[in-house]
C-alpha cells in the first residue's frame, strides 16, 4: 500500500498546531481539517481496496489449491486401484500357472 501521505498529514497537523487562535484564521482552520479528513478518507479506502484484492487472492489460491488437492487424492486412489488390479493379475497368473502344472500331472498319455 502507499504510504505517501503520512508526510503530508504531519505537515497539516503542524500547520494546525503553529495557527494562532484568532478568530480571522476560523475559515483556514476549517479548509485545513477538511483536507486532513480527505487524506484520512483515501488511507481508509485505500486500506479497503487492499484488503479486498488480498481477500479476492486468498479465495482464488483456495480453489486453487482445493482443486490441486482433490487432483492429488484422486492420483492417489487411481494409483491404489492400479496396485490392486496388479495383484489380482499376478494371483490369476500364479493360479492358472498352478493349474497347468497340475494339469501336467494329471495327464498321462497312455498310447
Amino acid at each position: 500500500m502507499k504510504n505517501n501521505s503520512k508526510e503530508i498529514k504531519d505537515l497539516l497537523k503542524k500547520v494546525l498546531s503553529n495557527m494562532p487562535s484568532d478568530f480571522s484564521f476560523n475559515d483556514v482552520k476549517y479548509h485545513v481539517k477538511l483536507a486532513l479528513s480527505k487524506i484520512e478518507k483515501i488511507e481508509k479506502s485505500r486500506e479497503n481496496r487492499e484488503k479486498s484484492l488480498q481477500d479476492r487472492k486468498n479465495k482464488v489460491k483456495k480453489k486453487l489449491y482445493g482443486s490441486m488437492d482433490v487432483l492429488s487424492s484422486i492420483d492417489e486412489m487411481i494409483e491404489a486401484e492400479q496396485l490392486k488390479l496388479k495383484n489380482l493379475q499376478d494371483k490369476s497368473n500364479f493360479s492358472q500357472e498352478d493349474k497347468k502344472d497340475e494339469d501336467d500331472g494329471e495327464f498321462q498319455y497312455l498310447g
